[in-house]
């Protein structure tokens, strides 16, 4: 009767911590949706209840790393999380080596993906890690190295929806040490692929272009991504890049669809932090937002701006949805 007794206790006990382990899940899932909606605020303070609640484990702070601005402080939370991870570390050791790659630490983001690649899953996290890991023996200039990471890539999601990913990685490693040519042709086939992949193919081939002098070719890819998704990661970057080339020979055709580009300026800022925020909230949300500093009088000002765009009817269209997304009033302006 005991042994019944403490079966069914046990039965119990396991029961409410599936039960608990099931709400904890379902407020994480909040969390992810607040961020992804832009909602930071609502995700810190959701991830705050959850370690007031319950306790501070893994996933609490793989959730703090990527709410927080300051690379330190994220950099903790990240080993942190990783040292008290037990399974389904992939996303933490992403979120680590993709840290350790922007702030230019690529020996940390190789030993990273080293570490951690046996748990590397055949989705985004895993995706995440090896890029970051054979994409930082390129920056390094072990070129050797970043193409044998990158054809396992390809490996690994041969059969996936990131099919194709190693093979832009290879492209660019091969663009990075200069061989433009190799690098052409070895991204041909995925540009004409279809899907995201073949759109993120599409971005290199004109980045390439416009890095060789070829406004021409740069700005039919870079039209075409911007007729296609209207905003997207990197057309800043890829704007001034082409625009940079003003003196390399071309049509006047290209010269003209290049003399002229569009954004949408979100706000003027005197509190810097409050113009950082929102242009976190637009980074998250998919958009490619800067932030320029300006001097009004005595006063230093910060204005965010979305998107770069070939004309003024496209970059309307997105300020409508920037409008629906987060409510106000914002201008198309020449950039």
């Amino acid at each position: 009767m005991r042994r019944l007794a403490l079966t069914a206790m046990s039965v119990a006990f396991l029961s409410a911590a599936d039960l608990l382990a099931a709400s904890v899940a379902d407020r994480y899932t909040a969390v992810e949706t607040a961020i992804s909606r832009g909602d930071l605020e609502a995700a810190r303070q959701e991830v705050e209840a959850i370690a007031q609640d319950d306790f501070v484990d893994a996933i609490n702070l793989y959730y703090k790393s990527r709410l927080e601005s300051d690379a330190a402080s994220c950099e903790e939370f990240l080993q942190r999380s990783l040292s008290l991870c037990e399974h389904d570390c992939g996303r933490m050791a992403a979120e680590l080596a993709d840290l350790y790659f922007r702030l230019g630490r690529y020996t940390d983001a190789v030993a990273v993906c080293d570490d951690y690649r046996d748990q590397a899953d055949a989705d985004i996290h895993g995706l995440r890690l090896l890029w970051f890991g054979a994409a930082s023996y390129a920056k390094l200039g072990d070129f050797g190295s970043a193409d044998d990471e990158f054809r396992a890539v390809d490996d690994v999601f041969e059969r996936t929806q990131f099919a194709g990913w190693g093979t832009i990685g290879s492209a660019s490693a091969s663009a990075l040490r200069g061989d433009v040519a190799k690098a052409t042709k070895t991204i041909a086939p995925v540009v004409s692929s279809g899907g995201e992949v073949s759109a993120a193919a599409l971005y290199l081939k004109s980045y390439i272009a416009a890095g060789r002098g070829d406004k021409e070719n740069a700005l039919v890819g870079y039209n075409l991504l911007n007729e296609r998704f209207g905003s997207f990661l990197g057309d800043a970057e890829l704007a001034d890049l082409i625009l940079s080339q003003t003196g390399s020979q071309s049509s006047g055709k290209a010269e003209s669809l290049a003399s002229i580009v569009y954004t949408i300026e979100m706000g003027l800022y005197g509190d810097r932090s409050e113009a950082e925020l929102l242009m976190g909230k637009l980074n998250t949300g998919g958009w490619s937002a800067d932030m320029q500093s300006k001097v009004i009088g005595d006063k230093r000002y910060w204005l965010v701006r979305a998107g770069v765009y070939g004309s003024q009817e496209s970059a309307s269209r997105d300020k409508e949805k920037l409008e629906r997304l987060f409510p106000g009033n914002y201008r198309v302006a020449i950039r």
